[in-house]
């Protein structure tokens, strides 16, 4: 190309760019976001199966979860003892960035998401189910 060969062009490094603990979390919210959403809805499809009576459904709902959303939501959650504080409140706001496009359903999706996905955390930590549900 134009009579040049590679030691007449000038040496570039190439770039290099190390993510820090900010980057990952802020990276991996933004992609949490739609698989909370997606696990809100899963979670919605079971409840709404369940009071119509669609046993076979609602199973298929709570399956998906387990074969999808629950993995996709620990392969997109952070290590805390890697992410700060700082990281921590930065991911929070980048999980709700996406939600904001949804125009009326902004709400509605944000409460519900994380309604659902509080509880999820709670029952993969350990808690029994049956007892978050009790009224004592």
């Amino acid at each position: 190309m134009l009579g040049l060969i590679d030691e007449d062009l000038p040496y570039k490094a190439p770039l290099t760019y190390e993510p820090t603990p900010w980057d990952k979390s802020v990276a991996m919210a933004l992609v949490r976001s739609a698989v909370n959403v997606g696990g809100f809805l899963d979670m919605t499809g079971a409840g709404v199966a369940g009071l119509l009576g669609l046993d076979e459904s609602q199973e298929k709902f709570y399956k998906s979860y387990e074969d999808y959303i629950k993995p996709a939501r620990e392969r997109f959650t952070p290590d805390p003892q890697s992410t700060g504080f700082a990281g921590k409140v930065l991911g929070g706001l980048a999980e709700l960035g996406p939600m904001m496009f949804l125009g009326p359903a902004t709400l509605p999706t944000i409460i519900g998401s994380a309604t659902m996905n509080t509880g999820a955390d709670l029952v993969d930590a350990g808690v029994d189910a049956k007892q978050l549900l009790s009224q004592e």
